[in-house]
């Protein structure tokens, strides 16, 4: 598997800030995007999703050429992009997948990203599966290595949330709007909605929409970390395998399930389980065997 790090660096033409309704030819954005390796080298042929956020409403697929850098300048159905807040996301290989959200602000001619390479947080759910599944058939090297990859996966969630933060922030600072909670928002809207018609602030109300649809898309975001934290905490190892019998155990250690009945039978000091440590003598069984001894003396 390649890991990869993408650098995303967008180039912009917006010198004021417009509602969405009313972009013109100087608000619109050239998205350049450059998925480089390691050591710097570009990827070439790797589909890039660009889309709005949080809405999805326009969705393009681009794909890097031989040099792994695409520009975007429209969406798939033909529309032109302009400043907004983007997410950026793509897979390389079965199980590598980035991404990374950012609000472009008007007036800025550049911005750049750099985004570390890590399990994506849309393949936790595989991750939880398939250590559930490696735990049922005890297979302890497949249940740790699928827990990792869900831990990573977790990990770039937090990273997403908090760039989904970052970005709302962003976007309401961008658009002249004080930056509050879900709540808040909600109150302001409800406060130009509830003025007569000719008193309404138009654009206002128009930003602030957009300003909760990303609230409440960071909501979602952090109602499904906490649901992905508890399902990972709730998974179960796979149970310890125990042997039919002494020769069952691994090479160099002893013990077994019949070693009770072996203990009982004999007055061996068998462990009950597989262990890699030299056996203990019980004093129990020692003392049961030697009190059998003495019996049969006696008789």
């Amino acid at each position: 598997m390649r890991w990869v790090v993408f650098c995303f660096a967008a180039l912009f033409a917006a010198s004021v800030s417009l509602p969405a309704a009313a972009q013109t030819e100087s608000d619109k954005v050239t998205i350049k995007v450059t998925v480089l390796d390691p050591d710097g080298k570009p990827v070439p042929e790797v589909t890039v999703l660009v889309a709005p956020w949080p809405t999805f409403s326009d969705i393009t697929f681009p794909r890097t050429g031989e040099d792994g850098s695409v520009s975007v300048a429209t969406y798939g159905v033909g529309a032109p992009l302009s400043s907004d807040t983007y997410v950026f996301s793509a897979n390389v290989g079965d199980d590598l997948y980035t991404s990374t959200i950012i609000h472009v602000p008007a007036g800025r001619k550049s911005v750049v990203l750099t985004l570390a390479p890590g399990a994506g947080p849309d393949l936790f759910s595989d991750y939880r599966e398939k250590a559930a599944k490696a735990a049922q058939d005890g297979d302890s090297a497949g249940y740790e290595q699928n827990v990792k990859y869900a831990q990573n996966s977790i990990k770039s969630f937090e990273k997403k949330f908090d760039d989904a933060q970052q970005a709302a922030d962003d976007f309401a600072r961008d658009n002249g709007l004080q930056v509050k909670d879900l709540r808040g928002v909600t109150k302001d809207i409800d406060r130009v909605s509830k003025l007569p018609e000719d008193l309404q602030d138009k654009e206002r109300l128009e930003k602030l929409n957009r300003y909760r649809e990303k609230l409440e898309g960071i909501q979602r975001y952090r109602s499904e970390l906490e649901r992905n934290k508890k399902e990972l905490a709730e998974l179960k190892p796979p149970e310890k395998k125990f042997g039919l019998a002494p020769s069952a155990c691994p090479e160099g250690q002893s013990g077994g399930l019949l070693a009770g009945g072996i203990n009982s039978l004999f007055g061996t000091d068998l462990a009950g389980v597989c262990d890699d440590k030299q056996p203990q003598r019980r004093d129990t069984d020692r003392q049961k065997g030697g009190d059998r001894r003495e019996r049969d003396e006696h008789d």
